[in-house]
C-alpha cells in the first residue's frame, strides 16, 4: 500500500471514529432545533425589514448558522453510511461525506418539521443527489450525465447475464432502444489527440475545429443567453441581482467565492449564500428554467 493511500485510510478512520461519537438527534431534539431555526429566520427577516443595524442581523445569522451546523454535525453518520454506496467510483470517501454534508444543508433549507417526517428520511434524498453528482462530475475525464450513468448500470446487470443485442437489453432493462444506445455510447473510452484519425494517418487534433474563430451561430447563441440572463436578473431586487452578478462574474468574467462577494457587498458569507439560493428559487419559476440555470 502506498504512503498516500495509507494516509488517506488513516484520516478516514479517524474521521469516522470522531463522527461516530456524536449521538443522533432524538425526535424531541430534532423538533426543538428546527423550531429554533424557524424562529431565528423569522427574527432575521423582521430585523432586515425594520432596517435594524447590521450588527443585530449578523448576530441572528450567527445563531442561525450554529443551529444549522448542529443539525449537520448530528447527521454526518447518515452521510457516512450512504457514502458506502458510492465507494470505488473515483471519488474519495472523505470527499463523498463532504458532499453529503452539503446535501444535508440543502435539505435543512426546505425541510418542514411540522409534517412529522424524520429529517434523516428527507435528507437522505439530498445526500444521495450530491454524492451522485460528485461521482458524475469528478470520477471521469469526460463528464457523463447522472441519468446516463444510471441507465448504464441497469444495462450492465443484464449484460453480465448474457444479454448483448440492443433489443434484448432494451427488453430486459425496461429502457427504450434509443436509451440503450445512448447509455452504451456514453461509456466509451477517451482517445488521445495524437492518435491517427481515419485512413489518412493525420493526428486527431488536426481535424478539430479552431474554436478561437467564433462562428456566427455561436455569437448569436451567446447573445441569446445574455439576453435571457439579463431578463431573469431584472426581476430580482437590486441587491440579489448584484450578488448573482458578482458570484458568477457576469460583468467582468471573474467568478467570486461567497466570502469575496460578502466583502464586496458588505454582507456575511451565509447571507450571500441565502440570497443566491433565493435568486435560483425565483429563476426556477421562469419558463425554460433548467436551461437558464445551466448558463450560470
Amino acid at each position: 500500500m502506498s504512503d498516500s493511500k495509507r494516509s488517506n485510510g488513516t484520516a478516514l478512520n479517524a474521521y469516522l471514529k470522531e463522527i461516530g461519537k456524536t449521538p443522533l438527534l432524538t425526535k424531541k431534539q430534532e423538533t426543538a432545533l428546527f423550531r429554533r431555526l424557524d424562529m431565528l429566520r423569522k427574527a432575521r427577516r423582521q430585523a432586515e425589514k425594520q432596517g435594524l443595524p447590521s450588527a443585530v442581523v449578523q448576530r441572528i445569522e450567527v445563531e442561525e448558522k450554529r443551529a444549522r451546523d448542529e443539525i449537520v454535525r448530528r447527521n454526518l453518520r447518515l452521510a457516512a453510511s450512504i457514502s458506502k454506496k458510492y465507494r470505488n467510483r473515483g471519488v474519495e470517501t472523505l470527499d463523498l461525506i463532504q458532499e453529503g454534508s452539503m446535501g444535508i444543508l440543502r435539505a435543512i433549507e426546505s425541510f418542514d418539521w411540522r409534517r412529522g417526517v424524520p429529517f434523516s428520511s428527507y435528507a437522505a434524498m439530498w445526500i444521495q443527489q450530491r454524492m451522485g453528482l460528485a461521482v458524475a462530475n469528478q470520477a471521469r475525464t469526460v463528464r457523463v450525465p447522472t441519468y446516463l450513468q444510471e441507465w448504464r448500470r441497469q444495462i450492465r446487470r443484464h449484460q453480465s447475464s448474457g444479454e448483448e443485442s440492443i433489443e434484448a437489453l432494451s427488453s430486459a432493462s425496461g429502457l427504450t432502444p434509443d436509451q440503450v444506445k445512448r447509455a452504451l455510447g456514453a461509456d466509451s473510452e477517451t482517445v488521445s489527440l495524437d492518435a491517427a484519425a481515419g485512413d489518412c494517418g493525420r493526428p486527431l487534433y488536426e481535424t478539430i475545429e479552431d474554436e478561437s474563430r467564433r462562428r456566427p451561430d455561436a455569437l448569436a447563441e451567446k447573445k441569446m443567453k445574455r439576453e435571457e440572463i439579463e431578463s431573469a436578473l431584472s426581476e430580482l431586487d437590486p441587491r440579489t441581482a448584484r450578488v448573482v452578478r458578482l458570484r458568477y462574474g457576469l460583468d467582468d468574467g471573474g467568478a467570486r467565492s461567497l466570502r469575496e462577494v460578502g466583502i464586496e457587498v458588505g454582507l456575511s458569507r451565509e447571507r450571500v449564500r441565502q440570497l443566491e439560493a433565493s435568486a435560483f428559487d425565483s429563476i426556477r419559476q421562469r419558463p425554460h428554467a433548467s436551461r437558464l440555470r445551466q448558463y450560470l
